[in-house]
């Protein structure tokens, strides 16, 4: 197949919207006599005058070749081999050699399970075939360095023009090679603004069911991406036309369509709001925050029906948490860290509901403290100010006692794994995997108003603007298969 080339003066991205470290990657390789491209959701974005999260590249040069071209480069991945090109600043630029797209059963590499979903897929090929193998048109495209022209094998300029988003391939075989395609199709869609093609969102709605037999720590991966989207709110609509919400999250679909009452309703809408806004800042919440702001109404609901049966508040949002974790887990696998997390948010409500130097003493320096006091607010701005008097005085009360530099976890002993003997009948060595968690914005800022500032906690999922989906679940950064290489770092 002969691609369409798109010259430099007929497209919109130039070498200055390009990132420096991803400029040398290009023009080392070019040097070298190998051909390289920027490929994926960041050519993608840069078409539509999106900032890119990651550039990704693709070459023809196997991975020990573009190794032996970097100083500071890693080999990684088992499904398919990439490289890491590291630089100072901890930029990363993946690169990955041109994969093959022949039948599988013509194709001694690729190995699948019962269900059709792809469990390894090591085989070399060529641009033509590394385009024609993604996930979706947008996908395929590639940014040519030697020429400064876009290279087009699945006609994707077409269905950007048209703000289309269409399958590349059978939509029901690819959905069954690898079902979290199906929420890559949600979140681009509603991050880039597209229509799914008709084709395309009637395989997903046929195909929706093969969600559940993926990774529940991969689809935790994916749930954070779609929280961290930017646009929630549309996420939130696609996901509950699609029917997707009923795979990833149950009991909440059901109270969702059932129980929830119109204050619910619009709970879940100013949480998606919030979020997204603190997106367009540049920010991103801690995951226990996240969920307490999305599904708080919905655990608060359980907690009262507790609390009706005669339980202690604590008590009542304790089973409110375990109830939501038992029936999600097996979909979407929530670290304990973050339920953790998100159970000190919920019960701290019930101290500053009924403020106290006592209570505050307790508090102070505590790392969920300030998530607790975002989500107070959040609250009474939900609830037409029921909670100003309350919210007025923890904000005075933090104002007059900042949070110490090293913030108190008492969760640390918990997490921290335990002695385990080695081989030769020795007591191994303990180690400390757990990271304190982060400093949350100043609660000064409203929530729901502005977005406040947060740190990424370790391991936390960075903020999303891209989504590649080649990534390795041993290779730190994040693995869907075949598609687009653009996506954060973190692995599973």
């Amino acid at each position: 197949m002969d691609p369409v080339i798109i010259p430099r003066e007929d497209h919109p991205i130039s070498r200055t919207l390009i990132s420096p470290e991803a400029l040398q990657v290009l023009y080392r390789l070019k040097e070298a006599g190998y051909y390289a491209y920027l490929a994926g959701g960041c050519v993608r974005d840069l078409i539509l005058g999106r900032t890119p999260k990651d550039f990704d590249v693709v070459t023809d040069a196997p991975p020990g070749r573009v190794k032996s071209l970097f100083r500071w480069a890693r080999i990684i991945g088992r499904r398919f081999r990439l490289v890491h090109v590291c630089f100072p600043g901890g930029h990363v630029i993946e690169v990955a050699t041109f994969r093959s797209n022949k039948p599988q059963e013509d194709n001694p590499h690729v190995v699948t399970g019962d269900d059709g979903m792809i469990l390894r897929d090591n085989q070399f090929g060529s641009p033509e075939e590394d385009a024609i193998r993604r996930d979706f048109t947008v996908n395929a495209l590639f940014y040519d360095i030697a020429s400064y022209s876009i290279i087009d094998y699945a006609n994707a300029m077409a269905d950007l023009r048209d703000r289309v988003l269409r399958c590349i391939g059978d939509p029901d075989t690819r959905y069954r090679e690898d079902p979290v395609r199906m929420l890559r199709a949600i979140r681009f869609a509603a991050q880039c603004g597209l229509t799914c093609e008709l084709n395309t969102w009637q395989g997903l709605l046929r195909q929706r069911d093969q969600l559940a037999l993926a990774s529940s720590a991969r689809l935790f991966e994916e749930v954070l991406k779609l929280f961290n989207s930017g646009s929630l709110e549309a996420v939130l609509q696609l996901l509950e036309e699609s029917g997707l919400v009923d795979i990833l999250f149950p009991s909440w679909a059901h109270w969702w369509r059932g129980d929830s009452a119109p204050l619910d309703h619009a709970w879940v809408r100013q949480a998606a709001k919030t979020l997204d806004r603190f997106r367009q800042h540049g920010r991103t919440a801690p995951p226990a925050l996240q969920f307490a702001l999305l599904f708080g109404s919905h655990l608060l609901h359980r907690a009262r029906l507790a609390e009706e049966q005669g339980a202690h508040p604590v008590d009542a949002i304790h089973a409110a948490l375990g109830g939501f974790y038992s029936e999600t887990v097996t979909r979407v696998a929530i670290p304990k860290r973050t339920m953790l997390h998100l159970q000190h948010i919920l019960v701290t409500q019930t101290r500053m509901l009924k403020p106290s130097e006592d209570a505050a003493e307790r508090l102070w320096g505590r790392y969920y403290f300030q998530d607790a006091l975002v989500f107070l607010k959040f609250a009474n701005n939900v609830q037409g100010g029921g909670l100003s008097a309350q919210v007025a005085w923890w904000e005075e009360w933090y104002r007059a006692h900042p949070p110490p530099s090293q913030l108190i976890n008492e969760d640390e002993e918990d997490l921290r794994p335990r002695r385990r003997r080695n081989r030769r009948g020795g007591r191994g060595a303990e180690t400390d995997g757990a990271a304190r968690p982060p400093r949350s914005p100043a609660p000064g800022q409203p929530a729901g108003e502005e977005a406040p500032g947060y740190e990424r906690e370790e391991g936390e999922e960075p903020a999303d603007d891209g989504d590649a989906d080649e990534r390795e679940p041993e290779s730190g950064r994040d693995s869907d298969g075949d598609e687009d290489r653009d996506d954060d770092r973190g692995g599973r």
